[in-house]
């Protein structure tokens, strides 16, 4: 169909256009030192005789002249490549969707929406101009505009200046959004590196030996010190050392918003005051109702408001577009006036002050984080005691246990008493929506419009530095300088400034005054769709083993009625399990991968990195808390975890590392039936149902959830 069409408008052109076309070259913009711009060839078609050797266009063979020029077959092979490409394109924008889908990442789809909904609108505008072009409507356009006649300049024809002029932008414009793709794309990539690192902040635990808790970054900085003491739990005592600030001034502050223990102590001190909100007078904060504590994830909720801060970077407005033609049209006609080497010095110097412009907003944006930020006490060891309980994993297995000591490992704290513990309300008490913060009179809204402003003369930037090579080749060593140095500015501001502006500014429009109760509605109901997942993936283990056990399995205790004990599994083949769990674990979707650290950090209580039998038991023990009893592959937890550790115990230490669980527990959560699935999902349903009746009542259901220590009303 699409060579049919071709062929036809070819036919029809050459109609009107029988004679070959002569070819020229026409700078687009010329200078002092020469053209500074793209340089295209310009088709004139010759009018002239129609007998002899062209003659054949009038006498019924209009694609004569054309054949003698391009053959056939490479008029075809075009065709076929430009489908091809086509096919390839939407190849990739559906694989890009499926891996965004994968990993529950929506906000990326909604940004390739925004993205096409342009490419869309700009390949109906190029059909448009090429109709008016072949039509005539566009010779007749210039004629009345420009004085211009397509057919006579100069004694000679020329090509219709208005028609060639729309096409060049059009095409500049395409490939601007081009940019823009590949620029949304890069930001979108540093989104979920900032998401990941707030992930990491959630789970932070107090205590523990491991290197990621508090105790021991606090200990590393030099804020606490061990001292042993073989009569304090663990074994020592944290003495203090030196006092914990944000920084007194603004470039302490700015120093120290470096240190990556600041930051997270700040986020979590937001975080805290988010959950636990107090005036200075000690009265609780309506906004923690809304809260479906503990289930709720505060990493959740900014993730989400990051997809948003992200998505107005890349969504234009009409604002945005006007405040672009009216600042740069009368700065680019000036720039027509100026040399090659002059215009790429402009280009180096505007790029980077697009980067100054961008780093001065995170400045300030910082400088609104701290306003609205709650103090911390300045001993770590009250730091240590007030975050005690708060993680993600701590808080849905209902462990804050405020003001006791000795308890979630917490080691001994000396002669100091941590009693009344709290945090010290920030310097700006109340926000005004829609108004600044300390003094600074930029609001939500002018934040947002300046960062859409600068990533959209960003990616203006960029297409600017492509044009200008296409232009005219590069030749002394000052234009080379320039050049790079200009493109050295955009992976600095991607890897950089945009990270410390979507982050800031996110936190920004997410608290205070700007809260967005939607979003967390939304949140609190995923936590508790997270929450189910996590039960059934317990069920999952047990349902797992217990299987292997009926099949015979070397690595699971026979659970029938006899009680036999099946024959040794050795290590060699724990290992061969272990190696095969991982690569499993590697294949399956990042929401399965977040579900299972989920699992290991709340096996995890003394957060020491291992977990032993009595842990992982008492955890599976927990899913009949309400249940009836009737499911029989509950009768002894103890059995079933001392399974899932021999499966994988490829070191025959008898306890599980964070390697050893993921592959046991994607071994039994993967590439299962369908089948086995529905089987787990109903042994699931009957420990809930209580009373066995094929019904679960929001009675039983609060029942049970109360029962395993989750917090949730009816």
């Amino acid at each position: 169909v699409l060579c049919l069409l071709a062929l036809a408008l070819t036919r029809h052109i050459l109609r009107s256009r029988a004679l070959p076309a002569q070819t020229g070259v026409r700078p687009l913009l010329s200078g002092a030192g020469g053209p500074v711009a793209w340089t295209l060839p310009t088709w004139a078609p010759a009018r002239g005789p129609v007998d002899g050797e062209h003659g054949e266009a009038r006498s019924g063979k209009p694609l004569a002249a054309f054949w003698g020029e391009v053959s056939p077959r490479i008029f075809l092979a075009e065709i076929f490549l430009v489908i091809l490409l086509s096919t390839l394109f939407e190849t990739w924008e559906h694989w890009i969707r499926h891996r965004l889908d994968q990993s529950g990442d929506h906000v990326g789809g909604k940004i390739l929406d925004v993205l096409f909904k342009e490419f869309t609108g700009l390949g109906f505008i190029g059909l448009v101009l090429f109709l008016v072009t072949q039509s005539g409507a566009a010779d007749w356009l210039a004629a009345k505009l420009l004085g211009v006649s397509s057919h006579q300049h100069d004694h000679h024809e020329v090509e219709n200046p208005l028609a060639e002029t729309f096409e060049i932008v059009h095409m500049m414009i395409f490939m601007l959004l081009v940019v823009l793709l590949f620029q949304a794309t890069a930001i979108l990539r540093v989104s979920s590196q900032v998401a990941h690192k707030w992930s990491a902040y959630e789970r932070t635990r107090s205590f523990g030996d491991r290197s990621e808790s508090f105790e021991s970054m606090f200990t590393k900085a030099g804020f606490l010190e061990k001292v042993p003491n073989k009569n304090a739990p663990r074994g020592f005592d944290l003495a203090f050392k030196r006092p914990f600030i944000y920084g007194t001034t603004f470039f302490e502050r700015l120093r120290l918003r470096g240190n990556p223990l600041v930051k997270m102590v700040m986020w979590r001190a937001l975080r805290h005051n988010f959950f636990f909100p107090v005036d200075e007078d000690g009265k609780k904060h309506t906004q923690q109702s809304a809260l479906a504590l503990p289930l709720f994830s505060f990493k959740s909720y900014l993730h989400m408001r990051l997809g948003e801060t992200v998505l107005s970077l890349v969504e234009l407005s009409g604002w945005t577009w006007l405040v672009t033609v009216l600042v740069l049209a009368p700065f680019c006609y000036f720039l027509a006036g100026l040399s090659f080497l002059s215009v790429e010095a402009v280009q180096c110097a505007g790029a980077w002050l697009l980067f100054g412009i961008a780093v001065a907003i995170t400045w300030l944006l910082e400088e609104d984080t701290f306003h609205l930020t709650p103090r911390v006490p300045e001993d770590a060891r009250d730091i240590l005691v007030l975050f005690k309980g708060t993680s993600d994993f701590m808080l849905r297995k209902g462990s804050v246990q405020t003001g006791k000591r000795g308890s979630l490992g917490c080691p001994g704290l000396g002669d100091h008493d941590p009693e009344n513990t709290r945090l010290i309300p920030a310097p700006v008490q109340v926000c005004e929506l829609g108004k600044g913060i300390g003094g600074n009179p930029l609001t939500t809204t002018h934040y947002a419009f300046i960062a859409q402003i600068l990533n959209f003369w960003q990616a203006i930037c960029v297409t600017s530095l492509i044009i200008s090579y296409l232009s005219r080749p590069i030749e002394s060593w000052k234009e080379v300088v320039l050049y790079l140095l200009a493109w050295a500015e955009w992976p600095a501001m991607i890897m950089y400034a945009v990270p410390l502006l979507i982050r800031r500014l996110t936190v920004r429009n997410s608290i205070g005054a700007e809260v967005d109760y939607a979003v967390i509605s939304q949140v609190s109901l995923e936590a508790k769709e997270s929450l189910l997942r996590y039960y059934i993936r317990l069920v999952q283990l047990l349902t797992f083993t217990h299987r292997a056990a009926e099949s015979g399995e070397s690595w699971a205790i026979d659970q029938g009625e006899a009680g036999e004990a099946t024959k040794a599994w050795k290590q060699v083949e724990a290992h061969a399990a272990w190696k095969r769990g991982l690569r499993r674990f590697d294949s399956l979707p990042n929401f399965h991968r977040q579900g299972i650290w989920h699992l290991f950090e709340s096996w995890d209580i003394n957060n020491d990195g291992t977990v032993m039998v009595d842990e992982i038991a008492k955890n599976l023990q927990v899913l009949t808390a309400s249940g009836s009893g009737c499911c029989s592959i509950f009768k002894n937890p103890r059995l079933m975890a001392e399974s899932l550790v021999r499966l994988v115990d490829h070191d025959g230490t008898r306890q599980l590392s964070w390697d050893k669980c993921r592959a046991a527990v994607a071994l039994a959560i993967s590439n299962r039936p369908p089948q086995e699935l529905r089987e787990d999902i109903h042994t699931f349903f009957e420990i809930i149902d209580e009373d066995g009746d094929g019904r679960i009542t929001v009675f039983e259901l609060t029942a049970w959830l109360s029962k395993i220590h989750v917090g949730m009303s009816e």
